[in-house]
């Protein structure tokens, strides 16, 4: 005989979910039962999606753990009529039973084929909150803070209190310019949100090759215009308190903040980053990297409509036209377009390591010394030209860490995020 679950669930504004009498499944668990009918409970440590919507138990949806809900675009009526207009935005932070079959969900990830579990959604009775285990709310958002035509650029804005003139930490994805969105946003940085009462805001960017440099970094200082101008109604922010952290491109674009908005942020963590656009490691071929495009098919990719989120995109194709880059040293002209070696002077104004005044930031560069794909020379462009200027900063390197501070011990890595984070609190704190 099934049972309702009063004690643990609560009713939300759909009918009641009639729980099976067995225990509810951890995620481990449910993606064993690929083709089974489970009730999975589940944290949902992050969502997204433009048109389709997702609910995934790890922090990033590529997680090799991660089971996701998958609530097609036809569903989403649904929810609206029960009260529930951004399912994405309702149930992050929550912990939920979900009751649908497992099934394998297939796509491109890094030009490599992956499969992660999942439970398709398509009536709101599928899912409960289970109260007594999310603990606070989290006010998430998705916002679109600038339009080009028919596209609609992003951003996501998490917030954890219910006070005006919150400080701000502006979180820029990394992809090379080419790949990732917004909802890649570091558990780390995500719980030092929480605990230090900041507003967390994670950004698109028009992605290139289909967006060129100079539009791509007028993405990223329009987003910092709607965030003064917008985000003390939209999420209680502070627009004199702001900072910026960003990993590998999205270090790039945290650095380029620096001297391309105004007023400049009040700091800045650039996470194996880069200052330079032009030098060898970007300009000639890297030995490590090889990919299956011709320079024909390469070149398609051009034509292609503008992204801002390389999930919109109607081929998988950006991780290979990367290595495509690196493998010809053609990153600069793919993404730019222009060339390195005779048009210097057009990339000078994107380039940070060149615009670093007495003016510029408070920095935190954290690199791997090991880095084979952004070179840890890099940061240490960086520190020499914050050096030069008298800006306060400090590079903190991670011995032998490769990019991402891969293979790094992780007590080090956590010691590396600790110190970005009172790093952040220390200037975001009222003076």
């Amino acid at each position: 005989m099934r049972t309702v679950m009063f004690a643990a669930v609560v009713l939300c504004a759909w009918p009641t979910l009639r729980a099976q009498e067995s225990a509810p499944l951890a995620p481990a668990e449910a993606a064993k039962k690929v083709g089974s009918q489970v009730t999975v409970e589940m944290a949902v440590r992050s969502t997204g999606g433009n048109r389709n919507r997702y609910l995934n138990s790890a922090a990033s949806y590529t997680a090799a753990d991660n089971f996701t809900i998958y609530i097609p675009e036809a569903a989403v009526k649904a929810f609206a009529e029960a009260k529930i207009e951004r399912p994405e935005e309702y149930f992050y932070g929550k912990t939920i039973r979900v009751t649908g079959a497992v099934r394998q969900a297939r796509w491109v990830l890094l030009g490599q084929p992956v499969e992660r579990p999942q439970i398709v959604v398509t009536d709101p009775k599928q899912i409960a909150v289970v109260e007594s285990l999310s603990g606070p709310p989290v006010f998430k958002r998705t916002h679109i803070y600038k339009r080009v035509g028919d596209l609609a650029i992003r951003a996501d804005s998490y917030r954890f209190h219910d006070r005006p003139a919150q400080p701000v930490v502006v979180w820029i994805h990394g992809g090379a310019l080419m790949m990732g969105h917004r909802e890649s946003v570091p558990r780390w940085l995500l719980d030092a949100a929480r605990e230090h009462g900041f507003v967390l805001v994670s950004l698109d960017y028009r992605l290139a090759p289909e967006t060129r440099l100079a539009e791509i970094v007028a993405d990223v200082e329009d987003a910092f215009r709607w965030i003064r101008a917008s985000g003390p109604e939209l999420f209680q922010a502070d627009p004199q308190r702001v900072a910026v952290a960003g990993g590998s491109a999205g270090g790039y674009l945290t650095l380029a903040t620096g001297h391309r908005v105004a007023p400049r942020p009040v700091a800045l963590v650039s996470l194996w980053g880069y200052g330079d656009l032009v030098g060898p490691w970007y300009s000639q071929p890297h030995p490590t990297y090889k990919s299956p495009l011709t320079r024909e098919e390469a070149a398609v990719l051009d034509e292609e409509d503008p992204v801002s989120d390389d999930r919109d995109r109607q081929h998988a194709k950006a991780s290979a036209f990367y290595r495509y880059c690196r493998q010809h040293g053609r990153w600069p002209q793919e993404v730019a377009g222009w060339d390195p070696r005779t048009e210097v002077d057009k990339f000078k104004p994107y380039m940070p390591v060149n615009n670093v005044s007495a003016e510029y930031p408070p920095t935190l560069l954290i690199h791997g010394d090991r880095d084979t794909d952004v070179p840890y020379e890099q940061s240490q462009l960086m520190a020499a030209e914050l050096k030069k200027h008298g800006v306060e900063h400090h590079l903190l390197t991670v011995a032998g860490a490769e990019h991402g501070l891969a293979g790094a011990p992780q007590d080090e890595v956590q010691a590396a995020y600790r110190t970005a984070v009172e790093f952040l609190r220390r200037h975001l704190a009222k003076e």
